[in-house]
């Protein structure tokens, strides 16, 4: 019997996170209550009624944003559908050619939802990173053309952790949209890899179009938000009733949304304090890395997420390393866990993405297997 089981390591963070107790103990109730429709008319439902209505403003003030402007769906992937999709088919409708702009770097969510807007007649530029990792707002400002609907660039790549100029990429399309005398193109961001560590004042980004995952904030999966600025119109791309203004139709999942809130609460609350904390872990990680013969950080790491690290040892499968690390007990990423089934420069790499659980002795521990993994292949 095996009285004492060795602690596994857990450093992929950026691909899904464990559910806070805060977040738990806020569903909880609403596991309990048979009765938590929004959209009933009797006394049970006005209640769930006015407790969705707390959770969208509260979500709302910490993104700096109105109440209405919140739209829960289920997860990041849905927000990121909605927003490219429900914006290409409402320009369809008097737009010719509706174009895209988007960054190499984006989740697969993004770039195959725009794959499904060529399908149906529209078009779509694939922006591409300089050597750190980061998108240039005049390549950005190069792509855009008359037809363009819709810019959309992550404000931290999770698949390498660059933070992106997202505020400039922001003001620049505004001013393209004065240029052009149109209210195109809407600017969107998928904020979920740096949710946790970034301010998320949608006024200060200059966004039109925010994604949020709660699979990806301690919150339970399953869980997400879109964030829509007035004067933003999409079309739906769930129909069947008039849910979060019309834009996603069907009962509102209130234990998820509870869970989403209360997690975001807790990770504004500890931001500051938690990104020193893993930006004191990562370097220490950074440090070990960079003193390994033939090891290359992906991007600056001045310019990173203080919770990631992608590194690559050129010459080594990434693959074969994630797996002889997995042997020794630690869970990393082969490239962007989302594409890890698929073909991509981001396989190229490690990542290490830290959070709430990881130690100074998980890193320590992380370093000695790396030294001894890279040294033996």
């Amino acid at each position: 019997m095996e009285f004492f089981k060795k602690k596994r390591i857990f450093l992929d963070h950026a691909s899904a996170t464990p559910v806070l107790k805060e977040a738990r103990l806020a569903m909880e109730k609403y596991f309990t209550d048979e009765f938590y429709n929004p959209s009933a008319i009797y006394a049970e439902g006005v209640k769930a009624r006015r407790d969705l209505g707390a959770f969208r403003e509260k979500v709302a003030r910490h993104l700096h944003a109105g109440a209405k402007d919140i739209v829960f769906t289920s997860g990041g992937t849905e927000s990121d559908n909605l927003a490219i999709l429900g914006t290409f088919e409402k320009a369809a409708e008097s737009v010719l050619l509706p174009h895209l702009v988007i960054s190499e770097l984006e989740h697969p969510a993004i770039l195959e939802a725009a794959e499904e807007v060529k399908r149906r007649g529209g078009d779509y530029t694939i922006v591409r990173a300089d050597e750190e990792g980061i998108i240039r707002p005049e390549k950005i400002e190069k792509a855009i053309t008359k037809d363009t609907v819709l810019v959309s660039v992550s404000m931290a790549a999770g698949s390498i952790g660059v933070v992106q100029p997202i505020s400039k990429i922001g003001r620049l399309i505004r001013e393209a949209r004065k240029k052009n005398n149109s209210s195109y193109p809407y600017f969107h961001t998928d904020a979920t890899a740096a949710a946790n560590y970034a301010s998320l004042n949608v006024d200060a980004l200059s966004v039109d179009l925010l994604t949020l995952d709660g699979a990806k904030m301690y919150a339970p999966k399953g869980s997400g938000v879109l964030v829509v600025r007035p004067g933003i119109e999409l079309s739906p791309m769930i129909v069947g009733g008039g849910q979060e203004r019309g834009l996603r139709a069907g009962t509102e999942n209130l234990p998820s949304i509870a869970g989403f809130a209360a997690a975001f609460d807790v990770a504004v609350r500890d931001r500051e304090k938690e990104s020193l904390r893993l930006l004191a872990l990562r370097n220490k990680l950074l440090a070990a890395v960079q003193n390994i013969k033939g090891s290359f950080v992906i991007g600056s790491p001045d310019n990173l997420l203080p919770n990631v690290l992608a590194v690559s040892f050129p010459g080594q499968i990434s693959e074969f390393l994630a797996i002889s690390l997995d042997q020794k007990g630690i869970c990393v990423s082969a490239g962007a866990a989302c594409q890890s089934q698929n073909d991509s420069t981001d396989d190229l790499a490690l990542r290490f993405s830290l959070g709430r659980s990881t130690t100074e002795k998980d890193i320590e521990n992380t370093i000695t297997a790396l030294k001894e993994i890279v040294m033996r292949a």
